[in-house]
């Protein structure tokens, strides 16, 4: 295979996945390691790329091309979000991811090593499974199925989660409204949801602006609950003054 060949190959991968090491790479050229870091640290000159130890990320400049490509489009914004929320996990962290599509977002640029994910997304496990130094914990339960979104839940789910010391959760909505609070559309995720916010030392919410000033089924917790939300830039002037009042922890996408 030519280099041009492998390079596009590379390209096309860590746009898609975003991270990659190197032993899923030479898989997925497919090419000798030493032809792969060759090609690996072309890319890294010219910006593409950066390199981490046992592999790479796609660089910065990149990313916000994405971003830029999709600015109209609801996944541009569920991918803003992702990217904020993976920014905060720190190597050693104990971490638990929801469901959402903004959290499956997130899975996608995690790089913090020596981890420990615990999760109850199918989309989720699939995403992280491959990647190294990541302790990866899977709830058990009852198997539900909602917009591509494959995830467990039920009493099984609820009772493992309660003996699991969990730092910092990360879970979305559907709905953000200062007077009817955090909602979402399913009620199993509602009472997993719920639970993290009780046991959790931290729980952010992922939610992009188009969720602000909107109700979803079922009602997570009150507006005045949550001290943590990661959203993007063009949220509504009037929370941004309500979260301000209440010193609530805002963490924008750009």
């Amino acid at each position: 295979m030519f280099e041009e060949q492998r390079i596009d190959k590379i390209k096309k991968y860590l746009l898609e996945h975003r991270s990659a090491d190197y032993k899923t790479l030479c898989e997925a050229v497919p090419a000798s390691l030493s032809t792969v870091r060759r090609d690996v640290d072309k890319l890294a000159k010219q910006g593409f790329l950066e390199k981490k130890r046992g592999g790479m990320v796609l660089s910065d400049t990149q990313i916000n091309q994405v971003f830029y490509e999709n600015a109209d489009d609801l996944i541009g914004l569920k991918t803003e979000v992702g990217y904020a929320a993976a920014g905060l996990v720190q190597s050693g962290d104990i971490i638990f991811i929801g469901a959402g599509n903004s959290c499956w977002q997130m899975s996608k640029f995690i790089t913090a090593e020596n981890i420990t994910v615990v999760t109850h997304s199918f989309n989720v496990v699939m995403e992280l499974a491959p990647k190294p130094n990541i302790r990866l914990i899977f709830l058990g339960g009852d198997v539900e199925i909602e917009s591509k979104k494959y995830f467990t839940s039920g009493s099984f789910a609820q009772e493992t989660l309660k003996n699991i010391y969990i730092e910092k959760s990360f879970i979305t909505v559907n709905g953000v409204s200062e007077d009817f609070g955090y909602t979402i559309n399913n009620n199993y995720l509602a009472e997993i949801y719920t639970m993290l916010l009780k046991f959790s030392d931290k729980t952010y919410v992922l939610a992009d602006e188009t969720k602000f000033g909107k109700r979803a089924f079922r009602k997570i917790c009150e507006f005045d609950a949550v001290g943590h939300i990661i959203t993007t830039t063009g949220y509504p002037e009037e929370y941004q003054k309500a979260f301000a009042e209440m010193q609530v922890e805002v963490i924008t996408s750009r």
